[in-house]
């Protein structure tokens, strides 16, 4: 099966935490619901995802099963700034992307 393997994200200098306290408002993405949902002949990663939204370093509440659908090349280049931590999922080392002007369906 081919996937997208030659994409490396490096670590930022700060920690997911000490961006989130410079942040009073932001929304968390998390749990890609789709197993591979980046479509390698049209570059569009589109899954339904699950949102937290925080106010002033609280989280005040979630949504589940939100669609997001944008071309990768935007969702890279949207990026603001990369933590210095990352968690391991399986064979993934998957980092916090800070990333800016991104809509999402509701």
């Amino acid at each position: 099966e081919v996937r997208p393997s030659n994409l490396v994200i490096r670590p930022g200098g700060r920690t997911r935490n000490a961006i989130g306290m410079d942040l009073r408002q932001y929304v968390v993405l998390d749990n890609l619901h789709r197993p591979d949902p980046l479509d390698l002949g049209t570059g569009l990663l589109e899954t339904p995802c699950d949102c937290i939204v925080y106010r002033d370093h609280q989280a005040e509440g979630g949504v589940l099963g939100v669609p997001l659908s944008i071309p990768i090349r935007d969702l890279l280049g949207r990026i603001v700034e990369i933590a210095a931590d990352q968690g391991r999922y399986g064979a993934v080392d998957a980092c916090t992307l800070v990333v800016g002007g991104l809509a999402l369906g509701a």
